[in-house]
């Protein structure tokens, strides 16, 4: 009796391999000798697999999803039959169907592995030639982490003798008589834990783990998995406890292999940890197949060798660090390594390429082929659309052509109208069906007519392509041998056109004689009908659909002639009424195309996460100083890792008081121990010098100069309960808000995390049990009557505005929703570290809950000014260098303020459900940091938040007319600072705040991204156009941008106001340094504002922001609009344009944007002075002129004509 075969499967036809074993027609355990050595290791490992795909077993655990429409072709002619539909929240396949096919694939990649170590012969031939496609999809870390493989196998080597020191540790280094399994798992357990080379015997420890279960009979690491303890004499071992500890999280040491098959097994000479490591098992299924088939012969033998040191692990042969050494000194020997070339080393190297969206079954059968497939090769029908020559593809095309559909069917995710006899027949199964009976292919391709846009199932157009070559080999069983001479030859490369399928639509009564459409109903089939557009109810009242089964036959009533409209011209009401309703739909369309997608809704009853839980244990101390012991838990491995890491650097910022005990510098004594001043000062509303310091400006700002401020039991804090009332001093809680939801796995852009819902919603959830709750995160703007925008001692924006407000140039209101926010949070709900945007501060008033705040400030105080640092390529804000920065991180609890300092990196952590309110300001002790913020966000919005305050240029320009009210037309420099608010330029430090804050007016235009956006005035834009001019032209030519009259109005009094501000205190004061006399003008304030130009420049060349970040969508503006900013300020006065000159001609390096000035150098009153007159708002303007805005103005006057009224 011959051997079962194995059931047609297209999926796994077309996977690559390295040996026609894994494609088999027979089943596997019956290929195999049991009186072999090698193959009787392998019995139960096939047998697994022969089960899993001939019986209803590999049908579980799939969802709702039927796994006979991905494996088993049966009699269809197209496979998959059916995609999963999509997750609702994510919009993803759903996590069973990807993770059993990367099972499934692991486990046979896995079987084709071993069959390449045993070398029989006749085992290479017979196989597809995939080709290789540059990238990957969603490049891992692992894979990244040998992108120079010559490199890291260097490192590896170099530290061999570190490596041998380390290991003389360990408990034991040689082969157990223990099961392999419990072996392998002592082995991790033992080496997880330590670091530096013994990371990689650990990779090599949990790849030998899964395959030794493997062997056992499993396709994959099992949950339930249960291994005997017991050695060859018998006697039970206590070593299943390391079993146990494996098993805890099978995921983590399941993952592994599988990316060592699905990738490479080099991937176990990363410098991580693998069972760390996170898999996406769909990008994994997609870069299954674009190593190729064709790798290099050096390549190949580090892969082969690694494999066969690892499966000695598995079996028990050797231990993870004998077979890891004993690799090592093999290559060193034969000069493995020293013999890689340049193009070798960077085989895995390739770039990042985005997934197909939306995300289709059909992505995992695309298949490229770099040659035609073998004689001897026999492929399923269902395969044949699948396949594509390389030639004819892009490194990533996927959407045009990796979907055997149209762009129809590739947009809808299930059935919108239901399959009736006459849907179109799919073109690939016409192929099948042409090839079976020998007929000739030609009339597939060519039909009467173009193919429509919703034809079913598109393929090469070619009477030679590679799916009608194949196809005829697969039906009749005749020689392929012809396809290389067909496919092959072509005259030069394929265009653009050449390459993308051509879809043709048989006869409609076809489908009614395939047996195959009619044996499996299929929701595939029925997307490939054309979907009609959908009607709103008002077309469907007027015109109802017909309907089958009542047929209209009555003539329809003729419609009233109306006079056409094409919309561009004036129309009357009488004349609007009587146009046609499908005319008049589109413009509702257009004005409410903007409302919420329901699909972004969070769902409160969906799991909230399939990945592990991770959960991280520390230490913090409240308001207080008192200790308290907290676990914080994590959905996703890297915000596990960014938290870990923040927490570490805080233990490692902690100082020893004088009981030995560690504790955060806060905590200790005063908050000061040497130069180091603590991110905290700690105040009590009800001791009275505490008291006096939150209610007086100029001890509170004095304060702020070096630390921010938390302070308990201030009165005005709002006190809440965890419920509806409560909601509502934040918002609406019926309105449909921004809410972040934390449970969703992200890798680098976090856009997935934003859904929409209501504060209701986040209410309901924070009162779900913790396995069940969701960390939510949403902030809205609070109603309550005492979160307004009210004067407090910390803001002097506030002080501003209600001195000037009256006064020329002057802002009279701020946007208050840009400055006040509520926010509310259930536990989980966490911010990696980020600042503020343009570096304004922040006021915390915590009304209910707890929250973890982690301040990050720099070692070098100059860091936070830097150009450098922050403008590195690689720069994550998630994973900075922690040796350069102090963490601290304070416990907040109900009825605790924060006063934060402005341009302040900070982490946040809602440890029970919170609800708070808050405002932004800037305080004049730290105009200095917000200027530097501001410049920050400018060039790199990825280290700020993603809600922007463009408010920021009014409050400078506000406090700009308050400096010069106050100092110059009260005349009270140095004798009254309006109760802490003003400045005092008789102390260096208010004359140092002074002239940095006069130098970041200056600069305030240059780093507004309003005066590099197009204009959206209308009246504007059609101006423009009338000259044939688009507003991207007028932004070039005429510096006319989205920044409007009155911001630039406000913004060149302000410039006019800080020189004339400085003018006078200059007139009024004496500079010393040593024994010489400084003209503040000359020697401070124009090398000042030199030094921050030059180093503006020397920012922009290092921004790595070219076009957009996923935290700022302003691309950053042309060399030439900035330059053109820049020199306008340079050339108000030939000194600074010396200076700046001089500076680009030295080519001074520069790293930070504050300038350091001349020495101790001090300042007192002048014995003698004789300060200017107070100027006219008409001489401010005038002085506040730059280039640029006598540009603007002078077209601006042109296009308005009239309406121009300055």
């Amino acid at each position: 009796m011959p051997p079962p075969e194995r059931p047609t499967c297209t999926f796994r036809e077309l996977l690559l391999f390295e040996t026609n074993f894994p494609s088999s027609k027979v089943c596997f355990k019956d290929r195999l000798d049991p009186e072999d050595k090698f193959d009787k290791r392998l019995i139960d490992f096939c047998s697994a697999i022969d089960a899993w795909e001939g019986s209803r077993k590999w049908a579980e655990g799939w969802a709702s999803y039927d796994s006979r429409m991905a494996l088993h072709d049966s009699d269809n002619a197209i496979m998959p039959v059916e995609s999963p539909l999509l997750t609702t929240t994510n919009h993803v396949l759903p996590r069973p169907v990807t993770n059993k096919l990367v099972a499934y694939t692991t486990a046979l990649g896995l079987l084709d592995i071993f069959m390449l170590q045993k070398e029989i012969p006749g085992m290479r031939p017979g196989i597809l030639r995939h080709a290789r496609r540059p990238g990957w999809i969603n490049k891992p870390a692992a894979v990244h982490s040998i992108a120079s493989l010559k490199t890291r196998l260097y490192t590896v080597m170099d530290q061999d003798v570190r490596f041998k020191e380390t290991v003389q540790s360990a408990s034991d280094t040689s082969p157990s008589s223990l099961d392999p399994v419990l072996a392998v798992a002592k082995q991790i357990r033992d080496t997880e834990t330590q670091a530096d080379i013994m990371i990689c015997v650990n990779n090599f420890a949990v790849i030998a783990f899964a395959v030794s279960v493997m062997l056992k009979g499993y396709i994959e690491v099992p949950e339930n998995l249960v291994i005997k303890g017991a050695t060859e004499t018998g006697a039970l071992e206590p070593e299943t406890g390391a079993l146990e500890y494996v098993l805890k999280n099978v995921l983590k040491y399941r993952r592994p292999l599988q990316t060592a098959v699905g990738y490479t097994v080099m991937v176990a000479f990363s410098s991580k940890l693998l069972s760390d490591e996170t898999v996406n098992t769909w990008h994994l299924l997609l870069n299954a197949k674009r190593r190729g088939s064709d790798k290099p012969e050096a390549i190949a033998k580090l892969e082969l060798d690694t494999w066969c040191a690892i499966i000695r692990v598995a079996v028990g042969k050797k231990t993870a660090f004998q077979a890891f050494r004993s690799l090592i000194c093999r290559w060193r020997s034969e000069k493995t390594i020293e013999n890689l070339t340049a193009e070798e080393s960077t085989f895995f190297k390739g770039v990042s390429l985005h997934p197909p969206f939306p995300p289709h079954l059909d992505h995992a059968f695309f298949t490229v082929l770099a040659e035609p497939p073998p004689a001897n090769v026999s492929l399923p029908s269902p395969a044949l659309a699948h396949i594509h020559m390389a030639v004819q593809v892009t490194c990533d095309q996927y959407n045009t052509i990796a979907r055997p559909g149209s762009a129809a069917t590739i947009a809808v995710a299930r059935p919108v109208v239901a399959a009736t006899k006459t849907a179109a027949r799919p073109v690939a199964t016409a192929v099948a069906a042409t090839a079976a009976t020998g007929a000739s292919a030609s009339t597939v391709a060519t039909g009467p007519g173009p193919a429509a846009k919703t034809a079913a199932r598109p393929v090469v157009a070619a009477a030679t392509t590679v799916a009608t070559a194949v196809a005829a080999t697969a039906a009749t069983g005749a020689s392929a041998s012809t396809l290389a001479s067909t496919v092959a030859t072509g005259p030069g490369p394929a265009s653009k056109t050449a390459a993308r399928p051509v879809a043709a639509a048989a006869p409609a009564t076809a489908a009614t004689d395939n047996p195959a459409s009619s044996t499996v109903p299929s929701k595939r089939l029925q997307i490939q009908v054309a979907v009609e557009p959908r009607k709103s109810p008002r077309l469907s009242a007027i015109n109802p659909p017909q309907t089958q089964s009542a047929p209209s036959t009555a003539r329809p009533r003729p419609r009233k002639k109306t006079k056409p409209w094409d919309r561009k011209t004036l129309i009357d009401f009488t004349e609007f009424k009587k146009q046609d309703p499908e005319v008049l739909l589109p413009i509702g369309r257009e004005l409410i195309g903007t409302e919420t997608r329901e699909n972004d809704r969070i769902d409160l009853d969906e799991p909230v996460s399939e990945l592990p839980e991770h959960v991280l244990r520390i230490t913090a101390w409240d308001d207080q100083a008192q200790p308290r012991e907290l676990e914080l838990r994590f959905s996703t491995r890297s915000d596990y890792d960014c938290w870990a890491a923040i927490t570490a650097a805080e233990k490692e910022s902690r100082v020893v008081d004088s009981d030995g005990k560690c504790k955060p510098l806060f905590a200790y004594g005063c908050g000061m121990l040497g130069e180091r001043e603590s991110a905290f000062h700690l105040l009590s509303y009800d001791d009275p010098r505490d008291r006096a310091t939150l209610e007086s400006p100029r001890w509170t700002q004095f304060s702020l100069r070096k630390r921010s401020i938390v302070a308990r039991g201030i009165p005005d804090v709002l006190l809440l309960e965890w419920d509806l009332q409560s909601m509502e001093t934040v918002g609406d809680t019926e309105a449909v808000v921004e809410i972040h939801d934390l449970s969703i796995p992200v890798k680098d852009d976090h856009t997935p995390r934003l859904r929409t819902g209501t504060l209701k919603d986040v209410l309901f959830a924070g009162r779900k049990p913790p396995l069940d709750r969701r960390p939510l995160n949403a902030i809205s703007l609070p109603k309550d009557k005492n979160y307004g925008l009210s004067l407090t001692p910390e803001a002097t924006d506030m002080r501003a505005l209600q001195r000037t407000r009256k006064l020329p140039g002057c802002s009279e209101a701020f946007p208050a929703d840009e400055l006040r926010f509520g926010l509310v949070a259930t536990a989980g709900a966490h911010h990696p570290p980020h600042i503020d945007s343009r570096g304004l501060g922040t006021v915390v008033d915590i009304g209910i809950g707890q929250k973890l705040w982690a301040i990050i400030y720099p070692k070098d105080k100059r860091l936070s000014s830097s150009t450098t640092f922050w403008s590195h390529e690689k720069l994550d804000i998630r994973k900075i260098d922690f040796s350069q920065f102090y963490v601290e991180i304070m416990l907040l609890s109900a009825g605790n303020r924060l006063i934060m300092r402005s341009n302040t990196i900070h982490a946040v952590y809602t440890t029970e459900n919170a609800i708070c309110h808050g405002r932004h300001y800037l305080s004049t002790t730290t105009l200095q940091d917000a200027i530097h913020g501001a410049v920050h966000s400018f060039f790199e919005g990825r280290i700020a938040t993603n809600v922007d305050h463009p408010v920021f240029e009014q409050q400078m320009t506000s406090i700009a007319a308050y400096f010069y009210h106050h100092l110059v037309e009260l005349d009270n420099p140095g004798t009254d600072q309006d109760g802490g608010y003003a400045p005092d330029p008789c102390t260096r430090a208010g004359f140092k705040d002074l002239i940095r804050f006069a130098c970041g007016i200056q600069i305030l235009g240059i780093i507004s991204p309003s005066m590099y956006t197009v204009t959206d005035d209308p009246f504007l834009v059609e101006k423009l156009g009338k000259e044939d001019l688009s507003p991207r032209e007028g932004l070039e030519k005429y510096n006319i941008s989205q920044a409007s009259y009155e911001s630039r109005r406000q913004l060149i009094f302000a410039r006019g106001r800080v020189i004339a501000t400085l003018k006078h205190v200059f007139a009024q004061v004496d500079v010393q340094l040593d024994f010489d006399i400084l003209d503040p003008w000359r020697d401070l304030f124009i090398p000042s504002l030199a030094h921050l130009l030059y180093a503006l420049q020397d920012y922009y060349d290092r921004s790595s922001r070219t076009s957009s970040t996923d935290n700022n969508t302003f691309p950053l503006p042309t060399k030439k609009l900035f330059d053109r900013q820049v020199e306008s300020v340079a050339g108000q006065w030939p000194e600074l344009l010396e200076d700046l000159d001089n500076l680009k001609k030295a080519k001074e390096p520069v790293d930070s944007m504050d300038f350091q000035f001349p020495g101790d150098f001090f300042v007192s009153k002048a014995h003698m002075s004789t300060p200017p007159v107070p100027m006219s708002p008409e001489q401010i303007l005038e002085s506040g002129l730059c280039h640029v805005d006598l540009w603007y103005l002078f077209h601006l006057k042109r296009y308005l004509g009239p309406l121009f009224k300055p």
